[in-house]
């Protein structure tokens, strides 16, 4: 093993790679010291396979931007096919962004193109400026999501808005990664179901094949799912809940994009900022990798741009500017 990570050494002396995985035996000093010595390299997506007994030392010891896939049997079928399908996803989106992000520039051509995208123009044209509505907010994050989010749920109390996510991953992974996030925060976090009503102090996550969507009914917002064909290469496409936010929440909508490789959610992102929802973007420091809120930030669809640290608290505080008053049924017994 220790043979492996030398050759692994010396080959990235030469050449970076798109993406990385690392399949381990056991949580032994080699193992992680390999670990921490990779998460030093040049920012890239890195799964770790690991067996149930090491998942939590290995947690600890991984930084941001790493998935962890636990497996049950020794590279069986079906965890290869996961990890193949996690590996298609970020070649794919590395391919988008090779040669790194584009530098800012006031004529970026991406952003010009998503600027004047008929479909934003069509959801402007419907979206309304909502009343009567309380805050949901919207987070679309790719690469380095988990670990990411574990830090901003963490710190959220348990009255926190609704919040529906999409990440970027397999089927098989969004429901654990639902069950740690509920297990590590005040919020209770599932993965999202068809016809869910919103409710604060509730997290829905879309599952990794299935679109979602918030559909507004008088005063309920509800998430609903389908199976239709992938949307810019993705099923969940943070631009199919974000189009759908602004269409049903509109003001009311707090959108955040956060780490991740291409620009998924840009668009929808747009649409939700000239609905007037809040609309905000993970920095370049904190984002394991600075593509999705890259896009977001050149194309003028996020409206701020926060670090990781900061995030739990502006979305607080955003969800505070939105908050609807209090009736006399709503307030607080003495």
């Amino acid at each position: 093993m220790c043979q492996n990570f030398e050759l692994a050494r010396q080959r990235f002396a030469t050449r970076t790679p798109r993406a990385v995985v690392v399949g381990l035996d056991q949580a032994s000093r080699a193992e992680l010291e390999f670990l921490t010595w990779l998460r030093r390299q040049r920012r890239m997506p890195v799964l770790v396979s690991v067996p149930p007994e090491a998942e939590r030392i290995v947690r600890q010891s991984s930084g941001t931007g790493t998935d962890i896939a636990v497996r049950t049997a020794a590279f069986d079928r079906q965890h290869c096919a996961h990890i193949a399908a996690w590996l298609r996803e970020r070649l794919r989106d590395a391919l988008l962004n090779s040669g790194g992000p584009p530098a800012p520039r006031q004529d970026d051509e991406s952003a010009v193109s998503i600027r004047r995208s008929s479909s934003v123009q069509r959801v402007e044209a419907t979206a309304r400026t909502q009343s009567g509505c309380s805050p949901v907010i919207c987070i679309g994050i790719s690469t380095g999501g988990p670990d990411s989010l574990e830090f901003v749920f963490g710190r959220l109390p348990a009255d926190v808005p609704p919040i529906v996510i999409v990440q970027h991953m397999p089927r098989a992974y969004t429901a654990p990664l639902a069950e740690r996030l509920n297990r590590i925060s005040a919020v209770q976090v599932a993965e999202a179901q068809d016809g869910q009503e919103l409710h604060r102090g509730q997290a829905w996550i879309a599952p990794g094949d299935r679109h979602v969507r918030l559909v507004r009914h008088g005063a309920r917002v509800i998430t609903e799912l389908d199976d239709s064909p992938p949307v810019d290469r993705h099923r969940p496409s943070v631009n199919v809940l974000f189009e759908s936010a602004a269409l049903a929440v509109g003001s009311a909508a707090i959108a955040l994009i956060m780490t991740g490789m291409g620009d998924d959610g840009v668009r929808g992102m747009l649409a939700l900022r000239h609905a007037g929802a809040v609309t905000l973007a993970q920095d370049a420091d904190s984002s394991a990798v600075f593509g999705m809120p890259q896009r977001a930030i050149l194309a003028g669809a996020a409206e701020y741009v926060v670090s990781l640290a900061d995030i739990p608290q502006r979305l607080l505080d955003a969800a505070r500017a939105r908050a609807l008053p209090l009736t006399a049924a709503e307030e607080p017994t003495r």
